[in-house]
């Protein structure tokens, strides 16, 4: 009924306890998370390929946004000038292009 762990032998000098197992134990992504960057932390070589990715992916980043300024600066400057419905029209005007095909 729950009294026969009185019944069972005393392990003297012994600290083995007859825990429950939870078997159904599944981590949380944030401790699976601070695992990872312990690990990372920890690694030399792992700490220096991060830092070579994230300065990698910067400076593609970087550069995307040199490349497409002018394009940026376009667009920022025909909707100054036409507006909203300006761009509306376009839009129609470029589905209807698609719509009708190359005739």
């Amino acid at each position: 009924m729950g009294f026969d762990h009185y019944n069972k032998p005393k392990r003297k000098y012994r600290n083995d306890y007859d825990y429950q197992v939870n078997s159904d134990f599944r981590p949380n992504r944030s401790e699976m998370g601070l695992n990872i960057l312990k690990k990372i932390l920890n690694n030399r070589k792992l700490k220096t390929i991060l830092i070579i990715g994230v300065s990698i992916l910067l400076i593609i980043i970087i550069g995307l946004i040199v490349l497409l300024f002018p394009l940026l600066v376009k667009i920022v400057n025909y909707i100054s000038e036409n507006g909203v419905h300006g761009i509306v029209e376009l839009v129609t005007e470029i589905i209807n292009k698609i719509w009708t095909g190359t005739n």
